[in-house]
């Protein structure tokens, strides 16, 4: 098995490890030890025979977001150069990392070519985030090895064709076979390297122009919301005692979740003493609200209370907590589905409603409690009113509402309109993860084939206001505006001119410029690569 050397080698911080970790276990190391010298292995397939790269050394790397890191890998180069025996040359690539990072970059891709072409050597930028790039490195380089080692099989097998006397044919003919042998080799590794190096480039090329990402969306926060007004005070509207304990409860809550209780409690009443026949331990209670609000069980539970918290909760209708304890183990209890509880609570009537909300043709009575809770911005927009006036539509409140309470944005048909209102009535209140729903939504009405949609879609963008958007967004709608398919389409429109400012459409056009120059490009690697395959089909 053949084994292959390669030292990575640049300034400290460039993400040499980062590379090498990448390449060898598909990992990307977020963070790192600066190291002086690190020695790793891998077995990997070059056309068809088994190698072992040792990673000792040679890529040049530097970071696109340094310009320190690459005017000093000149001196790296010169210091390999240096320590090399007269004669001797060895294969080096110079690699451009954090490419990913487009808003820091510090050096274009242009200078990291121009190096690359002025020693004579090849170029590359990656992200040690994509696995696909760092492979590229270490394959090219490898490849690059191999490669280099073919000239001097060549030669030394010349100096022994040259020393044969010229009657011995036999082993003239042995070494002019092995020495043209070899030159086929070369030629068709030469014409495989160019071609590795082109289709690269072009994976790289459309990786970047035509992948679309799906917009990401924060995890939910239902769980903690609910665990926050659990211990919350100040939107507590009335107080339960249990022995001289008290426990400040939530009447929606109770309503929903604990009706046994809710029952027993005057709508008047602000403090309610329980029974002691009903329940006289305040740890035991503690655990019923526990689960009550938040569908968990303390996940240590001394073994002597679980029957007498069984029974209470018999006893107060909560007979899920009660098959819970039956079960087994607290730590094995999965919570109970609070959103769905949530959503009967929206559709319930007479179930302790104290907020109303008038929309523009529509009354929603809610509850102050779950609003304070899941709304960051809902106290020092609204404070403890119980009417409040917004200028916004019914159907748009009412997926607001749909989301406060169900943590989901609804499945049914929604306007790109609506999408966005509804967006900025999210934004307006903090709700970042609804804002992220709705572009995600959006993203994919954008991303059908039909160009017509994708037309439409943008020009509601940016007619709503696209500033409102996140980055995210905003470079999504850009990239597709300027596609082939959407982009006469998009300025044929009368409503181009009057909902586009001008800077924009500006910028778009040179974006335009830029996708029809990168097109032009990958016509042009298409067209070199299947000619190089058919050269290398002739070689073979």
């Amino acid at each position: 098995m053949k084994e292959i050397k390669i030292a990575v080698i640049g300034c400290s911080g460039v993400g040499k490890s980062s590379i090498t970790m990448q390449f060898l276990h598909n990992f990307f190391l977020e963070e790192s030890d600066c190291t002086l010298e690190e020695t790793y292995r891998k077995q990997v397939n070059l056309e068809g025979e088994e190698c072992i790269l040792e990673i000792t050394g040679i890529a040049l790397v530097y970071s696109t977001i340094s310009r320190r890191s690459f005017e000093a890998i000149e001196s790296y180069r010169d210091a390999v150069l240096k320590a090399m025996l007269p004669g001797t040359s060895v294969p080096m690539l110079l690699v451009g990392n954090m490419s990913d990072i487009t808003e820091l970059r510090e050096v274009g891709k242009k200078e990291g070519e121009d190096l690359a072409s002025s020693w004579g050597i090849p170029f590359l930028e990656c992200t040690a985030k994509r696995s696909e790039d760092c492979i590229a490195v270490f394959m090219r380089l490898s490849s690059a090895t191999v490669l280099s080692e073919i000239p001097r099989k060549i030669s030394e097998l010349e100096k022994q064709f040259s020393g044969v006397k010229w009657y011995k044919m036999s082993a003239k003919g042995k070494l002019r076979k092995s020495i043209k042998a070899l030159k086929n080799e070369q030629s068709c590794r030469e014409t495989r390297y160019e071609l590795q190096g082109l289709e690269s480039e072009l994976t790289k090329l459309n990786s970047c122009d035509g992948e679309r990402k799906d917009l990401s969306v924060d995890p939910s926060s239902l769980s903690e919301d609910m665990q926050r007004l659990w211990l919350d005070r100040d939107t507590a509207d009335v107080t339960i005692m249990v022995g001289s304990l008290p426990f400040y409860c939530h009447m929606a809550v109770l309503y929903l979740r604990f009706p046994a209780m809710f029952k027993q409690i005057l709508p008047t009443c602000r403090v309610y003493n329980v029974p002691q026949r009903v329940c006289s331990s305040s740890v035991v209670f503690s655990v019923l609200l526990r689960h009550v609000y938040t569908g968990e069980i303390p996940e240590k539970l001394h073994p002597d209370l679980i029957p007498t918290i069984i029974s209470t909760a018999e006893s107060l209708n909560l007979a899920p907590l009660a098959d819970k304890l039956r079960r087994g183990s607290a730590q094995t209890f999965e919570p109970t589905a609070i959103d769905w509880d949530l959503d009967r609570l929206l559709q319930s009537l007479n179930s302790g409603a104290n907020v109303t909300v008038k929309t523009t043709g529509k009354i929603f009575t809610l509850h102050r409690s779950l609003l304070q809770t899941r709304i960051p911005s809902y106290c020092q927009m609204y404070g403890v009113e119980s009417t409040i006036t917004l200028d916004v539509k019914p159907e748009v409140f009412s997926l607001f509402v749909h989301y406060v309470y169900r943590d989901e944005l609804s499945a049914s048909p929604m306007s790109t309109t609506t999408l966005i209102e509804l967006s900025v009535l999210a934004s307006r209140h903090c709700l970042r993860r609804l804002s992220q729903f709705c572009e995600r939504r959006i993203a994919e009405e954008m991303s059908q084939e039909n160009s017509n949609t994708s037309r439409d879609v943008i020009l509601s963008l940016y007619e709503a206001g696209i500033s409102n958007a996140s980055q995210e967004l905003r470079k999504l709608v850009e990239n597709s505006a300027v596609q082939s398919n959407v982009w006469n389409k998009l300025r044929q429109s009368e409503r181009y001119k009057q909902v586009v400012p001008q800077n924009v459409r500006a910028a778009l056009s040179v974006k335009r410029e830029e996708e029809e120059a990168r097109t032009l490009q990958r016509n042009t690697l298409s067209k070199q690569i299947q000619s190089l395959r058919v050269k290398t089909e002739a070689v073979v």
